[in-house]
């Protein structure tokens, strides 16, 4: 496995256009050198040193026009074909005064190793280091650029010591990018994991909810005696209820329909319904308005099965309908609203219902002789 590996596809074409405008910039400077130096051209010399630098020069338009496949191979064959136009070099080299910067190549060793980290395993990729470098130090030994030993042996340190000194930064680079990389992964497969777990934890609660508000009710009611009128209302609700699909977050309705809605379910509970400042033509998150209503349904509910009279519901908009008000009220005889709002009815179908939603809030306000306030409330987030 290569280096580069666990790049993704952006970072891969960044990194080999960087390297094939390295590529460029050598080569520019070398050619220019050897064309000041030697007006007459030994087609020889540029052709083996065209080995040296021609793909990787290449590499960088394949890169930038998102050929990554394309410019791989390129870098491959910049890192096997480097060594092979160094050990060439002598077959072709012109011996005099400028045969060192006819052998402009020398000064690459580093940049096909790290076209070596790109495109091969490790191991081959340190290898070619020491090949390129090695290569290089016998090649000038032989055209006597360097005529003893013991300056070959300095160079040959100095020059595995400054190449290798960017071949481990560019490995320890690539691998905080990987790092980075599986970092990002790990953390968005738990936030999807964490999404999931939530929706799954919203989908129970809401089918509790919907279990106490319409199956259970319509079944205590039943077994209270409640008149035969009101528990057909309640049992068309359930019905309703249970036979709608969730409606997409984005979907909307009219405010008015809505307090319409509102104001038939009371009525089917004897329950007056007041109204102010509704405002006409107004758009509602479908959502909203479905939470809403159950969750005001629940309080009536609560209202008629446990007060003797005076149940009332009053509604309130926002001039431009960005926030809706609900209040159901009551004279009954109240309760300690700590302990009774621990039950799955208070909780679930109205509290959690309402506080989970997006700009919901409700609360109870009752106490033992006063009667009891349910606020419903939602405002546009």
């Amino acid at each position: 496995m290569t280096a580069a590996a666990g790049l993704v596809p952006g970072q891969i074409r960044a990194l080999g256009i960087t390297l094939g405008a390295l590529y460029v910039h050598y080569a520019w400077r070398g050619l220019s050198a050897q064309i000041q130096a030697r007006p007459e051209i030994h087609w020889a010399t540029i052709l083996v040193a065209a080995l040296a630098w021609l793909p990787g020069v290449v590499a960088l338009p394949a890169y930038a026009a998102r050929r990554h496949d394309l410019g791989r191979k390129l870098l491959w064959a910049a890192a096997i074909t480097y060594p092979i136009a160094i050990l060439a070099w002598p077959l072709v080299a012109v011996r005099d005064d400028a045969a060192r910067l006819d052998f402009w190549v020398h000064s690459m060793p580093g940049l096909a190793a790290v076209a070596a980290i790109i495109t091969l395993p490790r191991a081959l990729a340190w290898a070619a280091l020491f090949v390129d470098t090695i290569a290089v130090e016998l090649v000038m030994r032989e055209l006597g650029i360097v005529v003893n030993w013991e300056t070959s042996l300095v160079r040959l340190l100095f020059s595995v010591v400054h190449s290798g000194f960017f071949f481990v930064l560019v490995l320890v680079l690539l691998h905080n990018i990987d790092r980075g990389n599986w970092v990002m992964v790990r953390s968005g497969r738990e936030q999807a994991e964490l999404a999931m777990l939530q929706a799954r934890e919203e989908e129970i609660a809401r089918l509790d909810r919907l279990t106490h508000d319409f199956v259970l009710s319509l079944l205590s009611a039943g077994a209270e005696g409640v008149p035969t009128d009101k528990l057909r209302v309640q049992a068309e609700t359930v019905q309703r209820q249970l036979s709608e699909n969730r409606p997409d977050s984005d979907e909307v309705g009219s405010l008015e329909e809505m307090v319409d809605r509102i104001r038939v379910r009371c009525g089917g509970y004897g329950v007056p319904v007041e109204t102010s400042q509704i405002p006409v033509g107004t758009d509602l998150p479908r959502q909203a308005a479905i939470e809403i209503e159950a969750a005001v349904e629940e309080a009536v509910r609560n209202t008629v099965r446990h007060a003797t009279g005076g149940s009332r519901v009053h509604i309130q908009c926002a001039p431009d309908g960005t926030a809706v008000t609900v209040e159901v009220s009551d004279d009954g005889p109240g309760f300690d609203a700590s302990i009774v709002c621990e039950r799955l009815g208070v909780t679930q179908s109205i509290l959690h219902r309402m506080n989970s939603l997006p700009g919901g809030s409700a609360q109870v306000d009752s106490a033992p002789g006063r009667g009891t306030t349910v606020t419903i409330a939602w405002s546009a987030p």
